[in-house]
């Protein structure tokens, strides 16, 4: 099955990011890479029996690859065990020279055994070219216009021109982009101007500032809503902050998954 299809054949756009602090996981749960492991295990199998289960996972590799090797092996338990019931997003945010790029492609679709990836354009076509040869079964999303605040710096005069000419990388449109919710004008215009439909992976949602409701409007006025994805990861992932773990957890995915109710 092609990763569009995949995407398409999902009940949800809700994507939850798999985002580990060490420090924010209840104490209750222990610490270091088995803490982390009983947070994510426990809220996913809880979210499976309510029927809340997102259509898709996406751990971001920093947070486990902090615990070292420990970590790794965990992300690649959690990707094997939840795979068949989740697409899985693998948050990388690689990009490199292309033998580095078919290392790091090898990597994620062959060994951690994603179904896509997020990639850096600043290296050029030849950094995303590896990834590429993977679809249609294996997808990619390009930073386009990230959610946090610092990104004006380098993306404010350069995103629309990535955007505009990015038929020249992948003249197919196997590839998507990352297109924050924190900006709904420049969200609104790329999927205005998305002709080949490319997915998008949509953060920023919750904690960081973003609106569900203004974002799934703009998704109801495409023609393939359900291609794209809004990933909500703190405002899941540590509801438990202001209230109890696991219940506060599951208010606040019941919450997100039917406001990004397509």
């Amino acid at each position: 099955m092609s990763f569009f299809k995949k995407l398409e054949n999902a009940g949800n756009t809700l994507c939850l990011g798999l985002d580990p602090v060490p420090e924010r996981i209840p104490k209750s749960l222990g610490s270091g890479v088995e803490g982390a492991e009983r947070f994510l295990r426990e809220l996913l199998v809880l979210a499976r029996s309510e029927n809340l289960l997102p259509s898709t996972l996406k751990p971001n590799l920093a947070y486990f690859e902090q615990y070292g090797w420990r970590g790794w092996r965990l992300l690649e338990t959690l990707v094997e065990e939840w795979s068949a019931e989740c697409t899985i997003i693998l948050d990388a945010k690689r990009g490199d020279i292309g033998r580095s790029s078919t290392a790091y492609a090898s990597a994620m679709f062959h060994d951690l055994k994603g179904d896509a990836v997020t990639l850096h354009p600043w290296m050029g076509p030849d950094s995303v070219a590896p990834f590429l040869a993977h679809a249609p079964q294996k997808g990619a999303y390009l930073l386009l216009r990230t959610s946090n605040p610092g990104g004006d710096v380098l993306q404010s005069d350069a995103w629309k021109n990535l955007f505009l000419t990015i038929d020249e990388w992948d003249p197919e449109g196997f590839m998507g982009f990352v297109v924050g919710a924190t900006k709904p004008e420049e969200l609104r215009w790329v999927l205005q101007n998305n002709k080949k439909e490319r997915p998008l992976l949509i953060p920023g949602v919750g904690s960081q500032g973003g609106s569900a409701e203004k974002t799934v409007a703009l998704l109801r006025k495409t023609s393939q809503p359900l291609r794209h994805r809004v990933n909500v990861s703190s405002g899941i992932l540590y509801a438990h902050e202001s209230g109890s773990f696991p219940q506060s957890n599951l208010e606040a995915l019941s919450t997100f998954s039917k406001a990004l109710s397509p």
